[in-house]
């Protein structure tokens, strides 16, 4: 789970478009205007073009190892963590709009325990497990990648 964002222009047309990995960096990156180029990337957050790290205003972001560069504010709070991990090292689960303390479910303003009862009924495989996780898998088993054989 990964995020996504779009910048249009005037008349509503996508100039650019970026998808994200899970940790914030860049999966898919396309202009369609040659001249755009967004510094406000993942999570909105103006990304450093030299070093590509993120500014989330109490501290800077590196998304390629999941890490902030400097100590959390707020250390003290969470004594047993790492106070340069991102969202507890679950972005999937967690965010971290400010870079002084993660927040996610469970959080005061969530309310969690009116959910009795949970039924998975069905599994779909995301497009990036079925196009870039099994093929990968396969060519390492040595098995035919079958996802790109069905046309998948």
């Amino acid at each position: 789970m990964g995020s996504s964002s779009f910048i249009t222009g005037l008349d509503g047309e996508v100039t650019q478009n970026m998808e994200y990995f899970p940790s914030g960096e860049i999966f898919v990156e396309n202009h369609m205007n040659d001249g755009l180029n967004s510094q406000y990337k993942f999570n909105g957050k103006e990304m450093d073009g030299e070093t590509g790290y993120y500014y989330y205003g109490a501290r800077y972001y590196n998304p390629k190892v999941s890490l902030w560069l400097n100590v959390d504010p707020l250390a003290e709070a969470l004594p047993d963590r790492s106070p340069y991990e991102y969202t507890l090292s679950n972005p999937i689960r967690f965010t971290d709009p400010t870079g002084m303390y993660p927040n996610g479910p469970g959080d005061e303003n969530i309310r969690t325990k009116d959910i009795e009862e949970v039924k998975l009924v069905g599994k779909r495989e995301s497009w990036f497990t079925r196009n870039i996780v099994r093929p990968i898998k396969n060519f390492f088993k040595g098995e035919p990648n079958l996802s790109s054989q069905q046309g998948a």
